[in-house]
């Protein structure tokens, strides 16, 4: 691609394009019927975790703050929006839980950049139906301080 940037983890597919693979996927799955079919795909060994994987790229792009910083929230969005619509599964909420989402959710809930105000509210989406599918989020909550996290966004 002519001048796109790449970001390491794509196998050497450019930001963007990984963004609109995301949004295409989550569209997929606004038919529930394809929901096991994705997300077994989306986890599967034979792609190396990528559900993992995602999650951790998405970390490190939102923490960076740097380069093209646009790009790494679209980014963000795409797959928070992706994982929420897992998230109102047993299955999902499983998946999601061993990807290390919570890892990802919390830091972005306690963010004050206004420029997060989408990831934030996605964030606080994916969260709220994640606690009532799993009580494997509900112990990692606990553990992470998620209380105190939610209170003090609250306040």
């Amino acid at each position: 691609g002519g001048g796109r940037r790449r970001e390491g983890g794509g196998g050497g597919v450019p930001l963007d394009v990984q963004t609109l693979a995301l949004k295409a996927l989550t569209a997929l799955l606004s038919e529930r019927s394809r929901h096991s079919n994705v997300l077994l795909t989306a986890s599967a060994a034979s792609h190396h975790g990528i559900l993992p994987s995602m999650i951790r790229k998405a970390k490190g792009l939102l923490s960076e703050r740097s380069g093209d910083y646009k790009e790494h929230l679209k980014f963000g969005e795409a797959l928070l929006a992706f994982t929420w619509m897992f998230a109102g599964s047993t299955q999902g909420s499983t998946a999601l839980s061993n990807a290390g989402i919570m890892q990802m959710l919390l830091p972005l809930v306690a963010e004050r950049d206004v420029r997060l105000s989408k990831l934030l509210t996605l964030a606080v989406k994916t969260l709220e139906v994640l606690m009532n599918y799993s009580q494997d989020m509900h112990t990692c909550f606990r553990d992470l301080d998620g209380v105190n996290t939610l209170v003090l966004r609250a306040y």
